[in-house]
């Protein structure tokens, strides 16, 4: 199945390799020396869960090197995939994050992203924390309800999904909107650590008001 097909039958499309171990490695480590640069971000209003985050204005003046080597490609790949023109979307804190998640309570919640794609590539998984998905064909039924059954969030991991363990190196193409998804916590020592690049069609129109409330509650 090419990548394409993988993305619209799914709502995403997994492609292993994007960066080499080696490469995996060496942007982890200029990550790592800005570790104590990363804030953490915990459940807002018992909404979310705990993880830290470096967002995207404050990657592009840290980390402006590997925000420049690494979102060109994965917005390439994020293009081939939807089979349509993108660009990174208008807030820029949220546009581009760098995310830590470092034990077991550390995770992100179930969601519908604001944004239409989102790329996520995976530079260590030491705690074999996952990406997990629901198929795209329980939209229909789950987001006329999902805000109004937000405070029992705990009911969604009933609905059938996938659990996606990525290796370092593997870069996740996802239907952000389309898919009910979220950051499971890893089940052993260690972290997980991912670079996010949210898109949304090229020329779609400013949401400032959604804009607002996801980094209200959010970051």
């Amino acid at each position: 199945m090419s990548q394409r097909d993988e993305f619209v039958q799914n709502g995403y499309c997994r492609i292993s390799g994007f960066l080499s171990p080696a490469e995996a490695a060496g942007w982890l480590r200029r990550v790592d020396d800005l570790r104590a640069a990363f804030r953490t971000v915990g459940a807002k209003g018992g909404l979310g869960l705990p993880f830290h985050l470096m967002d995207g204005e404050e990657a592009m003046a840290r980390l402006g090197d590997v925000c420049a080597h690494l979102q060109p490609r994965m917005h390439a790949a994020a293009e081939a995939a939807a089979a349509m023109r993108l660009e990174p979307i208008r807030d820029r804190r949220r546009a581009l994050r760098i995310q830590r998640y470092r034990d077991s309570k550390d995770g992100f919640r179930w969601h519908f992203d604001g944004s239409h794609t989102t790329a996520l590539l995976t530079l260590a998984n030491a705690n074999h924390g996952a990406t997990e998905v629901v198929s795209p064909r329980w939209t229909p039924v789950l987001k006329p309800l999902f805000y109004g059954l937000y405070p029992l969030r705990g009911a969604f991991s009933c609905v059938p999904h996938e659990t996606l363990v990525a290796e370092p190196g593997e870069l996740l193409i996802l239907s952000g909107n389309s898919i009910l998804h979220r950051g499971a916590p890893g089940d052993r020592p260690g972290e997980r650590v991912v670079m996010l690049v949210a898109f949304d069609p090229a020329g779609a129109k400013p949401r400032p008001i959604r804009d607002w409330i996801a980094r209200r509650f959010n970051y």
